[in-house]
């Protein structure tokens, strides 16, 4: 209930220390060996554009949340994420870089002009949207860390992150952030808010999927991407109504996950 939550805030902020104290001396005595494991991948990864280090470091990142190695997912995207800021100039989540923003745009500009804001845009939203994707994974960690503070802001600034570029509301990306959101929103003893926003989650990712799932050999990356991230929100909302009392419709929704599983042949993390 609340009023438990409420009076396990000291020991829940005990522990969350403990786990900041943890990570920190963690990186403390391993210093010496993570600076020549990393320039060892730099080395690798030389000749490379710069961002090419923080992708292997964010893929690195994901297989150890995969083996439920959170605390090394967090190092490794602590790693990761300067880099690719980086490597874009420190730009990658500044919605002031999107054209479509700027209402001073003069419409005499020539072709050649338009051509290069468009690329720009579209570059300036794919770092956005990177961006995004490692902010959220990172709130998937802190929140199995228990470092629920720490997950709150990186799921406030991945939703920031795509609602820059996209508007926000159609996006499947938006979906996979608010479902952790609302997960986060359950573990800190808010399940009505939680219930809300993960059947908002649903409706926004239902949206984009449409109807029918694609065959695997037709459908191309977006559409099955997005249809992996509605058994994804499909799960959390399950495990949730599992736990708060709708049992029934929390199996409907695990049937829902296993048969896009068997269809598209992946696993729901």
């Amino acid at each position: 209930s609340a009023n438990a939550w409420a009076g396990g805030a000291g020991r829940r902020a005990e522990r969350s220390a403990r786990v900041r104290e943890a990570l920190a001396a963690a990186v403390a005595e391993t210093s010496d060996l993570d600076a020549i494991w990393f320039g060892g991948l730099q080395a690798l990864c030389k000749g490379e554009p710069p961002v090419r280090l923080a992708e292997q470091l964010y893929a690195l990142s994901s297989a150890a949340q995969a083996h439920g190695e959170h605390a090394e997912a967090l190092l490794l995207l602590g790693r990761a994420m300067p880099v690719f800021e980086s490597a874009h100039g420190g730009a990658a989540v500044d919605a002031s870089m999107d054209p479509s923003r700027d209402a001073s745009r003069d419409p005499s500009r020539d072709r050649s002009s338009d051509a290069s804001r468009d690329a720009s845009s579209d570059t300036s939203r794919n770092m956005s949207m990177d961006m995004a994707e490692m902010l959220n994974s990172q709130g998937e960690s802190q929140v199995e860390l228990r470092l629920f503070e720490e997950a709150r802001d990186s799921f406030d600034r991945a939703l920031a992150a795509v609602t820059a570029y996209t508007g926000g509301v159609h996006d499947a990306s938006v979906a996979s952030i608010q479902a952790n959101q609302a997960r986060l929103l359950s573990l800190t003893g808010d399940t009505q808010a939680a219930a809300s926003l993960f059947a908002t989650a649903l409706a926004t990712v239902r949206g984009c999927v449409g109807d029918a799932a694609p065959a695997p050999a037709a459908a191309d990356a977006d559409r099955i991407l997005s249809h992996v991230i509605l058994a994804r929100v499909l799960k959390l909302f399950a495990e949730f109504e599992a736990e708060y009392g709708d049992a029934e419709a929390g199996r409907e929704k695990s049937r829902e996950v296993a048969h896009l599983e068997a269809q598209l042949g992946f696993n729901t993390q």
